[in-house]
């Protein structure tokens, strides 16, 4: 993706040195190396089991209360855009 060579890497470490300073780039680095191993760390980690609802009749039911107004579809939210107004 990214072809960075050592002089690019050299150049963007002394940009941070500069900004930074000696002090605070080692916190910054020291900060950074963490935010990685946590992420890693949660990479690894089974993702929690969601729970399943054991009923599924409030979906029955809304489904089954809909047969009423066969063939029409109500929006909830702001009203559609009128016709585009003609040029002079």
């Amino acid at each position: 993706m990214f072809r960075i060579g050592a002089e690019e890497l050299l150049l963007i470490f002394l940009l941070a040195l500069l900004l930074f300073g000696p002090g605070r780039l080692s916190t910054i680095a020291r900060e950074l190396g963490q935010s990685v191993r946590e992420f890693r760390r949660g990479l690894m980690e089974e993702p929690p089991e969601v729970p399943r609802s054991q009923s599924r009749e409030p979906l029955g039911h809304a489904i089954a209360g809909s047969g009423e107004g066969k063939g029409e579809v109500r929006v909830q939210g702001p009203e559609p855009p009128g016709p585009p107004a003609s040029a002079p």
